[in-house]
């Protein structure tokens, strides 16, 4: 599959360090520069806002997206009977001029992926992954 951006999955078991390399890796992708969407995928449901906060009850009212404004930014919940495919987010990110999507879980998707376990968590050199990514955005332009 080729998609907008350059995508990598992230996955492991629970409380393998998945969300430790990601957050590691894209502080070393925007430390050189390049724009990040990351995406973090639950096999659950989850709410997105506190149960009876406004935003919570904006939701609970049938909306189909609903926003959370602050000064600092935004998040949006966008409710859907199906589970957001990688092509979706990957042209978000396109979309939001990110040049990489990194997303947690998705291990059987077609892309480039890191199986992490609490073992192996120390033994990634980011600033390899990263010249990785950053070469598959060189071969897009």
């Amino acid at each position: 599959m080729d998609y907008p951006v350059p995508v990598l999955a992230i996955y492991g078991a629970r409380n393998s360090g998945k969300s430790i390399l990601t957050k590691r890796l894209v502080a070393e992708l925007e430390d050189r520069g390049i724009r990040v969407m990351s995406v973090k995928g639950l096999l659950h449901e989850q709410e997105l806002e506190r149960p009876r906060m406004d935003a919570w009850r904006h939701q609970r009212s049938g909306s189909q997206v609903s926003m959370l404004t602050t000064p600092g930014g935004w998040l949006v919940d966008h409710q859907s009977d199906d589970r957001v495919s990688l092509t979706e987010l990957a042209e978000e990110a396109e979309r939001r001029k990110c040049e990489v999507l990194i997303v947690e879980g998705f291990e059987d998707a077609d892309v480039p992926k890191i199986e992490v376990t609490p073992r192996n968590i120390d033994t990634y050199r980011i600033d390899q992954i990263a010249d990785m990514l950053i070469d598959q955005i060189g071969t897009r332009n």
